[in-house]
């Protein structure tokens, strides 16, 4: 039944350049319509009461394939499916006083899952079609053709962000204006209800199903294709797979915030050219719910100590191990504490029951003597606090129970486990598990959970139930220049208090630890058995990182601390903008310097949702202090400027010219438009980072900052606008002004560069339009827009997403032997055979070599190096000089120092302080037609 979800050839076959057969052309499928239906309806009751009803639907989905033939391979569907209702009643009770109510209902889903024919709420389901499990209406496995590279060739589609969100909010406002002489009062209250119902489907609507030659080689096990042979097409035809990832339960969720406000507000006009606003807001906002309790926290007031059925001696709990790194005979469990249960709140954070917004503003238009213009000044100015929203983590599950899924092989997890798993006659068993029994509140009233708290996000809450809020206040200046222009000159300022921080991680193992595995060359992140014995979802004991058993909570992967609201910002920002306008001419500009300054930018957002263009910590994660993070924010962009002009051409109907002309050279000549935006932007700030986690933690890489060298140009002196990007250019960021930290130690860089933000941004934008009017009620409008029509090349440092901005990767070894230095030896020796002789086959008979030897195991105390051995600051132009160009056997050690760090910069060519291209500033020209009919 599957071969016929096979990709036919689309091609004759023919030779790639790597001499591979090939007879298919890869492409990608992609459809997504824009449609948007608005109804308004206004009605008056009479002269005191107007009511008016508005509904809007946005029917979006888009729809991706791997090919149009094929639709259920590559498939995913983009949704932006949106319903809004508001009916809004306007009274006029007397003529002083009026009342306003809104009501309002939207229903909107945003999921990322897949097209409406497989839809996973209600399309057709081919897992169940073809007698595989899904705990979904609808749904697609993954026949995924493990051996095979082209991805086109696999059948189905199960992409690990898979998911349903479906948003609904109900909302009542009530406004009442009273004016009394000079002063207008408001008064109103505000009631707002939001709902998320997300689940993560990955492995739910569908299985992953993975075939390997491994199933029809010649011996059945491991040995590569060229020895054993085995085709991994052979083996989907016996519909053998070599591995089966399915979910045992499907897990929704439904959060709930109930928030409410009343205020207060007067505008006063004091005198004629004095007004002032006062109010004051009342917020609350209960913290989240979900309806069926299933969230929490880890609660370590509740922890208890466990004997180990065995002891373990470390790393890896085997006896036979020739390194012995202590014994371990207990351990610490922390429970899982789920909110609504054994007495405790169904809130998942305390409530904060006083917040409070005052508001003060003011325009004053001051008399001045007539040569400074009486009346020309207007000063503006005001004050406020708002208390952000508390509605989630972007749209995944916190905490999600649900991500752990059960791997099977092809002799576990069939309906007949007498026979090896066969797709068509003895597939998979999975009928699903309720949510309730896989989390373990089957009968447990105190909703605790031990054992299984393992298999549970590791979060510990931190937070006492504080709302971020943020203070803005700002001063504007305006001055008429001429009867045609208008001056404005302003500032503005915010500070945000008790923001969220990111996650701070609470379990690290002892750096003497992670240090004994490195010098051992034991890699921390293998796993073993549980000491405990925990299982996982499906029965299987749960495999643990050796780095774990030796961390104050054992087993715990990633254990850490979860909205903590100690995080501050502050933001500045000095506006100049200038307008001048005529009938048929518009001239706009506008200057703004800025600086924003926080500890932390995000608050640790899941990738696939960010806003900042970064996903680093910073290093309060690893425990310290919040101060050692201040630094300009990470979307920072201190200098922007922009000049706008529109101009009419003075030719056609209402123009200066031509309004009564020939009707054919109207319409050919008549009724134009240009327009166009200059911008100048300088860039986001770098954040320096290492893609070591430098034996602090072994999990969050990409995270910890190197060293900066005071006195060194940030921006490499090698770059050239010649050569701005690629691998063979010379990176941006100069490698030089940066050095490895100690070994277990945070680096003294800041978070953010200021200094280095890449070269400035210019852009030219560009517009012309031409109408025609059919007639009074129709009217027909074509438009050309040029995007970056000089087509100036836009570049931005990288973000800090998974590594992009390493200057370094990991460290050098700090323990070596006779035999690695001999083979290090040899490799310079024959690139610099002028600089040292060969080896040859006694070493001890080569005084050059020993000497090199000796110089390096000297040092090593224990069989480690000093922890500073590498931190020493680096010559000019290393990231573009071969690390065979320095001198291993120079004898103050700096160029073997200095040879190694260069092996170890990130990718060999610095690819963590190269240039990208800037997509979302048009990279290249871009050319937009367009026609507009107005009826």
């Amino acid at each position: 039944k599957l071969l016929q979800y096979v990709p036919k050839p689309n091609t004759p076959y023919f030779l790639d350049s790597n001499g591979v057969i090939e007879n298919y052309v890869t492409y990608q499928y992609l459809l997504d319509d824009q449609v948007r239906y608005n109804t308004r309806i206004d009605q008056n009751f009479g002269d005191r009461n107007h009511l008016s009803f508005r509904w809007t639907s946005v029917p979006s989905v888009g729809v991706s394939t791997s090919d149009v033939n094929f639709p259920t391979n590559g498939n995913s569907g983009s949704y932006s499916k949106s319903n809004q209702y508001m009916l809004s009643d306007t009274q006029i009770i007397s003529p002083t006083v009026v009342n306003e109510l809104r009501l309002a209902y939207t229903r909107a889903d945003f999921s990322g899952q897949l097209s409406p024919q497989w839809d996973v709420k209600s399309g057709q389901n081919l897992s169940t079609e073809l007698g595989l499990p899904s705990l979904t209406k609808g749904g697609l496995p993954l026949i995924n053709i493990y051996d095979n590279s082209a991805n086109v060739a696999n059948i189905g589609s199960q992409v690990s962000t898979l998911g349903y969100s479906l948003e609904q909010q109900y909302e009542i406002a009530d406004n009442v204006y009273v004016t009394r002489g000079g002063m207008t009062w408001k008064f109103g209250v505000d009631l707002n209800r939001a709902m998320l119902n997300t689940e993560s489907l990955y492995s739910i609507a569908g299985g992953n199903y993975q075939f390997r030659y491994l199933q029809t080689n010649s011996n059945g096990s491991g040995g590569g294709i060229g020895t054993t042979g085995g085709i991994a097409f052979a083996s989907f035809l016996l519909g053998v797979p070599n591995a089966i990832t399915l979910s045992p339960s499907d897990i929704a969720y439904y959060y709930r915030w109930n928030s409410g406000a009343a205020y207060v507000q007067n505008d006063w006009k004091i005198r004629p050219n004095l007004t002032l606003n006062i109010g004051l807001r009342y917020s609350l906002q209960l913290p989240r719910t979900e309806n069926n309790n299933l969230q929490g926290f880890l609660d370590p007031s509740k922890a208890v100590v466990r004997n180990l059925p065995t002891p373990c001696q470390l790393p890896s709990c085997s006896t036979t191990s020739t390194v012995n790194l202590g014994t371990i005979t207990q351990a610490v469990e922390v429970p899982f504490a789920f909110s609504g249960y054994g007495g405790r709140s169904r809130y998942l954070t305390p409530i904060h029951w006083l917040d409070l917004e005052p508001r003060f503003g003011f325009a004053y238009t001051p008399h001045l003597p007539s040569f400074l213009g009486e009346n020309a000044w207007v000063i503006r100015g005001g004050y406020g606090i708002s208390h952000a929203p508390l509605t989630g983590q972007n749209r995944n599950p916190i905490p999600a129970f649900s991500g752990g899924s059960a791997t099977y092989g092809e002799t576990s997890g069939q309906v007949n486990p007498a026979y090896v798993t066969r797709l068509g006659s003895n597939p998979p068993y999975d009928p699903g598990i309720p949510a309730q029994q896989v989390l373990g509140l089957v009968n447990n009233p105190s909703g605790l959970i031990y054992d299984q708290a393992i298999n549970f996000p590791s979060y510990v809450l931190n937070g006492t139930g504080t709302v971020p809020y943020v203070q803005n206040w700002s001063i504007q200046f305006d001055r008429e220049i001429g009867s045609h222009g208008l001056l404005e000159l302003s500032y503005a300022g915010s500070k945000g208090t008790h923001l969220f921080m990111p996650a701070v991680y609470v379990n690290n193992a002892p750096f003497s630890y992670l240090s004994a595995l490195a010098v051992n060359n034991i890699k921390a992140t293998t796993t073993v058995a549980d000491p405990l014995g925990r299982k996982n979802n499906i029965g299987q004991t749960i495999q643990v990182p050796l780095y774990s058993l030796a961390s104050p909570v054992l087993g715990y992967a990633n254990l850490a601390t979860y909205w903590d609201a100690s995080g501050n910002s502050t933001f500045h920002a000095a506006i100049v903008n200038y307008r001048w306008q005529m009938s048929h001419l518009l001239f706009y500009t506008n200057f703004r310097w800025s600086k924003s300054i926080d500890n932390a930018s995000d608050a640790s957002p899941d990738k696939g949702a960010l806003t900042t263009g970064s996903v680093g910590g910073g290093q309060y994660s690893f425990g310290a202090p919040a101060y050692i993070d201040k630094s300009v924010s990470s979307y920072n962009i201190p200098y922007l400027w922009n000049l706008v002009a529109v101009y009419d051409l003075p030719y056609g109907d209402g123009r200066r010219w031509g309004q009564n002309a020939w009707t054919p050279l109207k319409a050919v000549a008549g009724n134009w438009t240009v327009s166009g935006i200059e911008r100048f932007s300088s860039g986001y700030p770098f954040t320096p980072t290492m893609a070591a986690d430098n034996f602090i933690e072994t999990v969050h890489t990409h995270e910890i900052r190197p060293d900066i060298v005071p006195g060194v140009p940030l921006v490499n002196p090698d770059w050239t606008r010649n050569c701005p990007v690629g691998n063979v250019c010379a990176p941006y960021v100069n490698y030089s002004a940066f050095e490895l930290p100690v070994a277990g130690q945070i680096g003294t860089a800041p978070r953010t560069i200021a200094g280095l933000t890449g070269p400035m941004i210019q852009t030219l934008d560009m517009s012309v339009q031409k109408s025609w009017k059919i007639s009074e009620k129709v009217k027909v409008e074509l438009r050309v827009d040029a995007l970056n029509v000089l087509n100036h090349p836009v570049f931005r440092l990288p973000a800090n997403v998974g590594g992009g901005t390493d200057i370094f990767g990991n460290y050098p070894s700090f323990s070596w032997a006779s035999s690695s230095l001999q083979t290090l030896y040899t490799s310079w020796q024959q690139a610099n055979p002028t600089l040292a002789p060969p080896l040859g086959s006694n070493p001890a008979n080569n005084p050059t070599y020993m000497a090199f030897e000796t110089m390096i195991l000297s040092q090593q105390k224990n069989g480690t190096l000093p922890l500073n051995f590498y931190s020493l600051p680096l010559p000019a132009h290393i990231a573009s000089t071969p690390a065979n160009n320095y001198n291993i056997l120079d004898p103050t050690g700096n160029g073997f120092k200095y040879y190694e760090i260069r092996n170890n910069l990130n990718s060999g060519t610095a690819v963590g302080g190269a240039l990208n291209w800037n997509s979302a500033l048009n990279p290249m020209r871009y050319l937009q037609f367009g026609i507009k009919f107005y009826f």
